[in-house]
C-alpha cells in the first residue's frame, strides 16, 4: 500500500499527486534501488507524471522505520508490515497497490479507485524449473501446488500475511511472466532504474 508520514499535507492519492506536482523532486520517499518497492514508485510516478526523490536503503525494515520517523516522507510497503502504524495513527495509508482492496483494511480504496485508472502493482511468487524438466513432471509439481494452495489451512495462513493465493497452470504462468517482464522492461527504462 502507499502509505505517507501523517506530516504530508496528503490525505489522499489525489492531493499527494496534487503536492508531487507541486513541489516536483521534493518529497522522499523510501525504496531499496531496484527493488520490487522502488518498481511500485517508478510506476506510480510514470502514470500520475509525478516525480519524487529515492532514497536508497537496503531493506524494508529500515525504510519503513524512517518513513514512520519522517525522515522519508513516502514510501509502498506490503499491508502486514505497516498495519499496526497504519492503526496507531503513526503512518497514513492512502491506497492498496493491487487490482483489489486488501482483506486486512477493506475500507482502504485501491490506488486504481483513488485516482489513478489502471495503477495496479502486486508482488507474486512462483514455482519455476530447468527448462529441460519432462513435461509429466511439470504437470505433477503443478498439480501438487494447486492442491497445496487450495487448502484452507495453509490460505488462512497466508490471508494473516496480507497474501492472497492464486494457483494456474504453467502456460498461465508463462504468460504472465512474459507480460511482466515486458511491462517491466519499459518502466525500468523510462525511471532509468540500474541495480547496484
Amino acid at each position: 500500500m502507499l502509505v505517507v508520514n501523517p506530516a504530508v499535507a496528503a490525505k489522499s492519492v489525489k492531493e499527494l499527486i496534487t503536492l508531487m506536482k507541486a513541489k516536483p523532486g521534493q518529497l522522499n520517499y523510501a525504496a531499496g534501488v531496484g527493488s520490487t518497492l522502488h518498481l511500485a514508485v517508478a510506476l506510480f510516478e510514470d502514470m500520475t507524471g509525478v516525480k519524487g526523490t529515492l532514497i536508497p536503503y537496503k531493506g524494508g525494515g529500515p525504510a519503513l522505520i524512517d518513513t514512520v520517523s519522517g525522515q522519508v516522507q513516502m514510501m509502498i510497503v506490503p499491508v502486514v508490515s505497516a498495519i499496526g502504524h497504519i492503526k496507531s495513527n503513526r503512518l497514513r495509508a492512502l491506497g492498496v497497490s493491487g487490482a483489489r482492496r486488501s482483506p486486512l483494511l477493506p475500507e482502504l480504496p485501491t490506488i486504481a479507485d483513488a485516482g489513478v485508472p489502471g495503477y495496479e502493482y502486486s508482488t507474486w511468487y512462483g514455482m519455476l524449473a530447468p527448462a529441460a524438466t519432462p513435461k509429466s513432471i511439470i504437470a505433477i509439481l503443478n498439480q501438487s501446488v494447486v492442491k497445496a494452495l487450495t487448502g484452507v489451512e495453509l490460505r488462512d495462513k497466508f490471508l494473516q500475511q496480507g497474501l492472497e493465493v492464486e494457483s494456474s497452470t504453467p502456460k498461465q504462468f508463462s504468460a504472465l511472466l512474459q507480460k511482466e517482464l515486458a511491462r517491466w522492461t519499459v518502466i525500468i527504462k523510462a525511471a532509468r532504474i540500474q541495480g547496484e
